[in-house]
């Protein structure tokens, strides 16, 4: 991935020019290797922009600056991996030595073994170098130029939201009145009609039947989601003697038997309607739809009205006449497309230079040859004219599956773990990619967005998912039941289902498939009926993973061969049942920053040691502990983040060292039902944005255990609070006084479903700050109070 290439070379190269790395290098004597490899490096890097450019022009000069991009992108894998080995044997000598006096230390870098290990560094360098210096000589016959190219729009983003005016939507009137005719139309001959639209806009029986059962007063209540025949009963109950109207939105499933399947269990009253959006024909035909409704084009008229809307000068037609002119043409090209017109408009309200609203027009991509309805050039225009960083980013999403849903938390640790997100002075990369994503939701990659407090979750348009499949080339992978063979170049897959991993690559072994693996994700995946050690074997060999996500996976147990994944910085267990412990083994991974362990019902409790994991920035787990010790994760105070102690149904006590997490941003505590009261030093957490809590049925907010530093931190101002956020609260009956202390910062307050919360305090009138109050399901709450 040509992107990818951008984002990593950067990244190393930040990585040599900090002090931190420059004192490792100097103890190991390697100042003059890393020297040269730097400049050789800068000097690619000045070439990038051009290469990736050309990369893709339909010619020889095109196909041979691709290779030559591939064997780059090998070379900077070989570097960072070598990076993290010194990074990570320079911490073991430190933590070997710790409180040894300095001249043990340097003792130890005269041992025979460190001798050894620094000529075995020495002489990776020295190949890596050479490699890059024949990369570097062979890049001359390209005449590749060094000018950067211009990037529409990358210092100025907008805010986003998932709300859709009615009033908004162009050119579908007459549409919108014939589909409402065609669904109150009575077709008593018909238990259930359905109606299909197909336009430019997959799922199984059983997770559309838990989807479905969801959105009745039944799916209210919880249900336990491994019984399918106890749901499909549940959803004939919820149906039975009802007329409703029930929508699937953008669907993919095309196989006639699953909806015959689905069709016996929604049986209603006579009148009941199914509304159906696809971009397939085919999906159409396979659920027997008795109206099929095909929405076509836009209008050129509608079409430039999307354009100047999106591309924010709706409205200012006058004043900029010539942009709109140069638009109406942009338009033209885009033949009746609403994506392309959105897409297009969005990239250009970034900017009204009129320069840059003619590149776009006069762009050579719109003389490649393409169908009428081929979106992909348009797409591609709009992809081309991103930062290399948002480049990254988005097509690094692609080895999700279509329709997946997305969570900001989660996928901003994904393109942590992968070097994706470059740092910045004085701001935390966690933030840094917030606001690469909120970049990425102003152009139109992303759609569907909706904010849960702090947390944003959104889908990729599924021609946006074809659009990322295409410029991660052969990187990138989700293996489905139609893959044939999974190819050596791939670094980044993912498995979408149990069968496919003993399908394609129990089997497996290509020695290089399993070094340049760095990404294997299993989102939808119950790895329980395959034999564990199968996985295991596998996934040991990949000795260079960065990330490995073993989400609702049934292992009972991992290997204790975990902790030789020395380069992971990515791991998740979360959502299996069954494991009760984990290898202390795991605690090794000194380069892991990011450790899932939420939905883990049977996990005892965490690893010992976990104070060892000096990178961890995000922690989420479930035990079932009753305490949590002191001097584990309190440890961490550097280096977390994100903190989410959630479903702990035994826990009493949390950790009373907890001030000591100086970094912390986020804390999150939900559905822990023993908890009664929190520790004193909470009030120490001056770092703190976020303060989540959820469903803990006993916990007094107000109360405080008497630690041993139970009489420090009352009087600190919590300055640093962004979002508070109480849900589920059973004894919860008004604000506790401390969240007075964030008077002067504090811009959103979120209360929902506390049955016994009662009023607001006066005091609540001096918050300055205070920008978002919602207050929602607090039967008792009278408004005239506030």
């Amino acid at each position: 991935m040509d992107s990818f290439a951008s984002s990593i070379v950067k990244n190393i190269l930040e990585k040599v020019g900090s002090y931190a790395y420059e004192q490792i290098v100097s103890a190991w004597g390697l100042e003059e290797e890393i020297r040269k490899l730097k400049n050789t490096l800068e000097e690619i890097q000045a070439v990038l922009s051009d290469a990736e450019d050309r990369q893709g022009r339909n010619d020889e000069q095109g196909k041979l600056i691709k290779i030559w991009l591939q064997r780059f992108k090998d070379v900077l894998h070989d570097v960072k991996d070598l990076f993290d080995d010194l990074e990570i044997q320079d911490r073991k000598i430190m933590m070997a030595n710790h409180g040894a006096a300095m001249n043990k230390v340097r003792g130890f870098f005269s041992s025979s073994n460190s001798i050894a290990f620094c000529f075995k560094m020495s002489q990776r360098i020295s190949n890596i170098w050479e490699r890059l210096d024949e990369i570097k000589t062979s890049k001359d016959r390209f005449k590749l130029s060094k000018t950067p190219k211009k990037e529409i729009g990358m210092n100025k983003s907008r805010e986003t939201h998932s709300y859709v005016d009615a009033h908004s939507v162009i050119g579908r009137d007459e549409d919108v009145e014939k589909i409402i005719r065609s669904l109150l139309h009575d077709n008593s001959n018909n238990v259930v009609f359905i109606v299909s639209i197909v336009g430019l806009g997959e799922s199984d029986v059983k997770n559309m039947t838990k989807e479905i059962l969801k959105s009745t007063k039944a799916g209210l209540l919880s249900y336990d989601d491994s019984n399918f025949q106890k749901l499909q009963g549940e959803l004939r109950k919820a149906l039975e003697g009802k007329k409703f109207l029930l929508v699937l939105d953008d669907v993919w499933n095309d196989n006639p038997k699953v909806w015959e399947e689905l069709n016996q269990l929604l049986i209603g009253r006579s009148g009941s309607k199914i509304l159906v959006t696809t971009r397939s024909k085919k999906v159409a035909s396979s659920m027997k739809s008795h109206l099929e409704y095909d929405l076509g084009c836009l209008s050129h008229d509608d079409c430039l009205s999307l354009f100047l809307r999106w591309a924010s000068i709706e409205g200012q037609e006058e004043r900029h006449k010539t942009l709109v002119q140069i638009g109406n043409e942009i338009v033209k090209k885009c033949k009746g497309n609403p994506l392309a017109a959105k897409t297009l408009g969005s990239l250009l309200s970034l900017t009204t230079d009129e320069k840059d609203w003619l590149f776009i027009k006069d762009n050579e991509i719109w003389e490649l040859k393409q169908e009428d309805d081929d979106i992909m050039p348009v797409l591609r225009l709009s992809y081309n004219q991103m930062p290399p960083y948002l480049k990254s980013c988005y097509a690094y999403c692609a080895v999700f599956p279509k329709d997946f849903r997305f969570n900001s938390v989660d996928l901003i640790q994904l393109w942590l773990a992968n070097g994706l997100i470059s740092p910045h002075k004085n701001c935390e990369v966690e933030y840094i990619g917030m606001q690469y994503l909120k970049e990425l939701f102003s152009r139109c990659f992303f759609e569907d967005v909706e904010e849960f407090v702090f947390v944003y979750t959104f889908k990729m348009h599924d021609l946006m998912h074809d659009l990322a499949l295409s410029v991660a080339q052969n990187e990138l992978l989700a293996v489905d039941s139609g893959t044939d063979s999974v190819s050596e170049s791939v670094r980044h897959l993912s498995l979408l289902n149990s069968n496919l991993f003993q399908q394609k690559l129990k089997h497996s072994t290509q020695k290089k498939l399993r070094r340049t693996l760095r990404t294997i994700l299993c989102p939808l995946a119950v790895l329980g009926s395959i034999c564990e050690s199968d996985v295991g074997n596998f996934v040991m060999g990949c000795k260079y993973l960065w990330v490995l996500d073993l989400s609702s996976s049934s292992f009972e147990e991992l290997p204790s061969s975990i902790g030789q994944l020395r380069h992971l910085r990515y791991f998740s267990l979360s959502g299996n049942p069954r494991i009760r412990r984990l290898p202390t083994s795991i605690c090794k991974l000194q380069k892991l920053q990011a450790l899932g362990l939420v939905g883990c019902k049977k996990l005892e409790r965490l690893p010992q040691g976990i104070r060892n994991m000096i990178s961890l920035r995000f922690l989420e787990f479930t035990t079932n502990e009753e305490f949590l010790p002191n001097g584990e994760i309190g440890c961490l105070e550097y280096s977390l983040q994100v903190l989410s102690i959630s479903g702990c149904q035994s826990l009493k006590f949390l950790f009373y060292d907890m001030e000591q997490l100086t970094a912390l941003r986020t804390l999150s505590i939900t559905d822990c039902h023993q908890l009664r009261r929190l520790p004193c030093s909470v009030n120490d957490l001056t770092s703190l944005e976020n303060f989540l809590i959820s469903n803990c049925a006993e916990l007094d907010l107000e109360a405080k255990d008497k630690d041993a530093k139970s009489n420090q931190g009352h009087e600190k101002l919590l300055s640093s609070l962004r979002s508070i956020t109480i849900t589920k609260m059973i004894t919860f009956k008004a604000l506790p006084q401390w969240v007075q202390r964030s008077a002067n910062s504090l811009p959103s307050l979120i209360i929902e479903d506390c049955p016994n919360f009662e009023k607001l305090p006066d005091w609540l009138k001096t918050f300055k700050s205070l920008q978002k109050l919602q207050i929602i399901g607090c039967p008792k709450f009278k408004p005239s109070e506030a």
